[in-house]
């Protein structure tokens, strides 16, 4: 039987889709980023496939929500204090 090749094919993100993605992005950059570390705003739009408006739209949502702080003068983002806080008093799971 022949090998069958499967095309995968991106598509933009909604804005929902586009703020999980960036939440999920600044958490795992936390293990490589200094504790106050940011993300310059040109990775996000490199990192998540969702047109400029989307990913504008989805930041102004997180940031009103104090999700994230965005700094227009640096050109970054990252987790808000108060998030990293929570995360940190989370439970833990075990796998």
């Amino acid at each position: 039987m022949p090998a069958t090749s499967i095309e995968f094919q991106s598509r933009p993100r909604s804005r929902a889709e586009a703020a999980f993605a960036i939440m999920r992005a600044l958490l795992k950059g936390r293990l490589l980023w200094p504790y106050d570390g940011a993300l310059p705003l040109e990775a996000i739009e490199a990192l998540i496939d969702a047109p400029l408006t989307v990913l504008s739209s989805a930041l102004a949502q997180l940031s009103d929500e104090g999700v994230v702080l965005v700094d227009q003068s640096a050109g970054t983002v990252q987790l808000s204090g108060e998030v990293l806080r929570e995360f940190r008093s989370a439970p833990r799971l075990l796998h």
